[in-house]
């Protein structure tokens, strides 16, 4: 090893240190410093420096709750968890809304952890090392190995420039990297995505298979609309194999995709089967997964009157670039696909990523008709799927025709502009959200578990706990009781009789929540806070949280 080389490695293993410590911190500045040192190693080749990143990218919004959970999601899932482990499966939740106990592959490989490391499942006031945050880190750690394995067998970029995308794509990891059923559902889509990548391009063997099998199973009683997602992608298989052959033999035989065929068959059973016999059946997927557009939601008053309007750039940033995210991948890959007609190495596998890049393109104009998926989630998908394709693709590119050497270059700053323009400063920072542009940080401090703590010992006969979405998430698992949102109860300044109140120091500029009838909605209650407060007897209050009673 030449000194450059140990020269490259230590400044990089000591930038990793750094950043590691500063997002602890939550030191922007030494973030930023960390980071670029990091990236500079990369696109020099250094297989340390894409590692760095690697880790640095999936810490950057979980690394401050050591101790606790980050975002909302997984505080229904740690408790849903814990259910499992004291009542037994199967399970029916009537305490948190959007727990999903019917597909408890998670909670039960959570519970399986944490008897083997004897780790907690549930945060509280105290931080401690919980076996769900350890999940966190590693779930979303494996989907990056995932394709790092896809890079490394059918890419010739480099392994440190081929990863670029997959960690610039800064929604993804502020959503799978939260301990949830849906990073467990993608970590083993990308599985499945692997296996089909290979039985694509040629791979024998019955035990790649039988793994694809195990795994479609395993999708389907671990996460619903992975699994979904997997079904697809084994069609979209089938379909390369029957589409390369024609252009191969220049003969149409269906039965090139036969295998795939079987599988997904299979796999559409036992997907079926298995909601049968959960009892919830087609009408809760359709209800799930689908928003009427024909019908307009009867939107109230009180939301018309108090309604907060996102920033500009909170609005580019989750449609406009997004999409253009996509397009520089997507253009990317018609290079590779158009490079790689003569390459029967490549051809294969990189069909098959344009035929799923065409396909989540379809998903993303219909997202706004799909309740559960936002644009960033369904884009997801075809960034780790298909980002390594993209780089290779403006790699040849420019080696083929020298006059667009530098569109790798382009292409790369794209990608890294937007994501680095995706990271909330909160996030990263002891900067505060801007709460009247609808920011809401998911990071969450000690003192709103001990606020849970209190009220699951308080002595009450109220049935009802009213708070916006943090409070119902982390608040209402904490004290284990039924928990609403109730805006308009809010915003007309009163508390029902059978409800208890939980404010945050926040909500006199922002109360945010969802409503059955049209998802989110984002207020400003402004005088209406002090009036909650005079109003009501207050039976707690830390400087941060304030617990209310009707009087």
């Amino acid at each position: 090893m030449n000194k450059i080389k140990k020269l490259q490695i230590t400044v990089a293993c000591l930038s990793i240190t750094t950043v590691i410590l500063s997002i602890r911190q939550s030191s922007l500045g030494f973030i930023i410093l960390g980071v670029a040192v990091l990236l500079f190693t990369t696109i020099r080749g250094s297989q340390v420096g894409i590692a760095g990143l690697a880790i640095s990218t999936i810490l950057l919004f979980p690394g401050a709750q050591a101790g606790w959970l980050y975002r909302r999601g997984s505080h229904n899932a740690a408790y849903v968890a814990m259910q499992i482990q004291e009542n037994g499966w199967p399970l029916t939740i009537d305490v948190v809304r959007r727990a999903f106990p019917a597909t408890p592959l998670l909670h039960m490989l959570t519970i399986v952890l944490s008897k083997v490391t004897n780790l907690s499942i549930m945060p509280g006031p105290t931080g401690q090392t919980l076996i769900t945050y350890l999940l966190s880190i590693i779930l979303p750690a494996m989907a990056v190995i995932m394709v790092a394995a896809i890079a490394h067998r059918y890419s010739k970029a480099p392994i440190s420039l081929a990863l670029l995308p997959v960690l610039a794509w800064i929604p993804g990891f502020i959503d799978k990297t939260a301990f949830n059923r849906q990073s467990f559902g993608f970590v083993i889509f990308l599985i499945v995505a692997l296996i089909c990548v290979r039985q694509v391009s040629g791979s024998k063997g019955w035990r790649w298979k039988i793994l694809l099998i195990l795994s479609i199973v395993t999708l389907v009683g671990g996460h619903h609309f992975s699994a979904i997602m997997g079904l697809l992608i084994i069609a979209i298989a089938g379909m390369t194999s029957v589409t390369a052959k024609c252009l191969e033999t220049g003969k149409f035989k269906l039965t090139s995709g036969y295998q795939f065929g079987v599988v997904f068959l299979l796999g559409v059973s036992v997907f079926a089967t298995w909601f049968i016999i959960q009892g919830l059946g087609a009408g809760l997927i359709v209800s799930l997964l689908v928003v009427d557009p024909f019908t307009s939601p009867n939107v109230p008053e009180w939301i018309i009157e108090q309604s907060v309007t996102p920033s500009q750039i909170s609005m580019i940033l989750s449609g406009p670039a997004l999409w253009l995210f996509q397009v520089v991948l997507a253009i990317g890959c018609m290079s590779l696909l158009y490079i790689a007609i003569s390459d029967d190495k490549q051809f294969r596998p990189v069909l098959f990523v344009t035929f799923v890049g065409a396909t989540i393109a379809v998903l993303g104009v219909l997202s706004r008709f799909i309740t559960v998926n936002t644009l960033a989630r369904i884009f997801t998908f075809f960034v780790f799927v298909g980002g390594w394709a993209a780089i290779d693709g403006y790699q040849q590119i420019q080696t083929e025709h020298r006059w667009l050497k530098r569109l790798p270059t382009i292409a790369v700053t794209i990608l890294l502009v937007i994501g680095i323009m995706s990271v909330p400063i909160y996030y990263v920072s002891d900067v505060q959200p801007t709460y009247e542009n609808r920011e809401t940080d998911q990071q969450y401090p000690s003192h709103l578990y001990a606020t849970g703590d209190f009220l699951s010992d308080y002595p009450t006969e109220k049935s009802l706990l009213i708070g916006d979405d943090n409070v119902e998430h982390v608040v209402g698992t904490q004290a284990s009781m039924p928990t609403e949102q109730r805006g308009e109860t809010i915003s007309q300044g009163r508390i029902p009789e059978e409800g208890v109140l939980v404010l945050r120091d926040y909500n006199n500029e922002l109360y945010f929540g969802s409503t059955v009838e049209f998802n989110y909605f984002a207020i400003k209650i402004g005088d209406k806070y002090e009036t909650l407060n005079r109003r009501n007897t207050m039976i707690y209050d830390n400087g941060n949280e304030s617990i209310l009673l009707n009087k």
